[in-house]
């Protein structure tokens, strides 16, 4: 699902396949691997612990190169500060390869 090589940031093509794939087919793809429910991710209270909510705002700033406002609305009204910090905490995981770097694994194998 997220398996392109997304490091030519310049290119207009690129843009254009990185908005073909929106964070609602995100939220189908975690609904397939995961079993959550697409209006679940609405939900702000779902604890400082989880890992999959992480993995997901992690995916839609990285992969898919959403903006905060469009990542603040599919998850829930959360703001772009919180985003950052969610972002930056699921990056610190992948690199110690513990909490959200799982789901992550798993997200980017899902076609």
């Amino acid at each position: 699902f997220l398996g392109k090589d997304l490091e030519k940031k310049g290119l207009p093509q690129l843009r254009v396949v990185l908005r073909e794939c929106t964070i609602k087919d995100l939220k189908k793809a975690a609904k397939r691997l995961w079993g959550i429910e697409p209006a679940e991710w609405l939900k702000v209270r779902r604890g400082r612990e989880d890992a999959r909510r992480r993995a997901m705002i992690y995916a839609s700033r990285k992969h898919l190169k959403a903006t905060g406002r469009e990542i603040g609305e599919e998850f829930g009204g959360i703001g772009h500060a919180a985003i950052s910090m969610q972002c930056r905490c699921a990056g610190e995981e992948i690199q110690n390869k513990k909490g959200c770097y799982a789901m992550i694994q798993q997200l980017e194998k899902e076609k």
